[in-house]
C-alpha cells in the first residue's frame, strides 16, 4: 500500500506531524524559503502505516491507496 497527502484538504494543522512516532510525516511550503501554503509530506521509508495520522486529521486530507 501506499500512503498518499491531498494538499488540496491538507490546512498544514501539523497533528498529522505530532501524531507520527516514526517521523515520517513533515510541512513543507509551497514556495522555496518557506513561503505560502504549508502542507503535509510522507516519508515513505519511513512510514510504517500505523494510521495514527489519519485518526488526527480533521479535514481527511490522508488516504491509503492500493
Amino acid at each position: 500500500m501506499a500512503r498518499i497527502i491531498i494538499t488540496q484538504k491538507c490546512i498544514g494543522c501539523g497533528r498529522c506531524v505530532s501524531s507520527c512516532r516514526t517521523e515520517a510525516i513533515s510541512l513543507v511550503s509551497e514556495y522555496p524559503g518557506g513561503y505560502g501554503k504549508k502542507s503535509a509530506k510522507v516519508d515513505y521509508a519511513r512510514c510504517t502505516l500505523c494510521g495514527a495520522c489519519f485518526s488526527v486529521c480533521s479535514r481527511k486530507a490522508l488516504v491509503l491507496v492500493p
